[in-house]
């Protein structure tokens, strides 16, 4: 498993690397190795009347699913800890339904989906569908269509990448950018 370990507003030690890495090998045993990459963010956040003001962030890439975890405390070693503890959990709920649906045979599967849907009293559909054009346009000029609109997303065209950019608010008030890529 590849490791990325980033930090934002600090300095990343030797030892929080050692850290991480020991505690993301015992996640890596769960998977069987299977676990392609891993991205660690790091970061503190430097507004004084958050309390817990260290923050972890973990990114495992596994063939087929993308896992991610985010985690807060006073203490930065807490924070890995915590953020550990979440992403293995998600880790050993998705061994588990990925290992379960390959064992069960292709209509089996299928079949046990349909009955729990008729099982579940409101099954969620598609009541509302929206079209709309899509044009061209930086990121800058997305985030100000976004905020004159008054979303807490917008959908755009990024003009460098001619790919289809997400671009939202984020709890701090900052902004986030999802660019979609397709897997070959």
């Amino acid at each position: 498993m590849r490791t990325i370990i980033k930090g934002r507003n600090m300095n990343i030690t030797e030892a929080l690397k050692k850290y991480i890495r020991g505690k993301l090998s015992k996640v890596e045993k769960i998977m069987d190795d299977k676990i392609t990459k891993a991205e660690v963010e790091l970061f503190f956040e430097k507004n004084p009347s958050i309390k817990r003001n260290n923050v972890a962030e973990i990114t495992l890439f596994i063939k087929g699913a993308i896992l991610r975890a985010k985690s807060t405390s006073g203490d930065m070693y807490a924070s890995i800890d915590l953020v550990i503890n979440k992403v293995e959990k998600q880790v050993r709920k998705y061994k588990g339904k990925h290992y379960a649906s390959h064992k069960k045979h292709a209509n089996g599967f299928i079949e046990a989906m349909l009955f729990q849907q008729k099982k579940s009293k409101k099954r969620p559909k598609i009541i509302k569908k929206k079209q709309f054009i899509v044009k061209p346009m930086n990121v800058d000029e997305a985030a100000m269509q976004m905020e004159m609109i008054g979303h807490d997303f917008f959908v755009f065209a990024n003009y460098k990448t001619e790919a289809i950019n997400i671009i939202y608010k984020r709890k701090d008030n900052n902004y986030g950018l999802i660019e979609a890529i397709i897997e070959e």
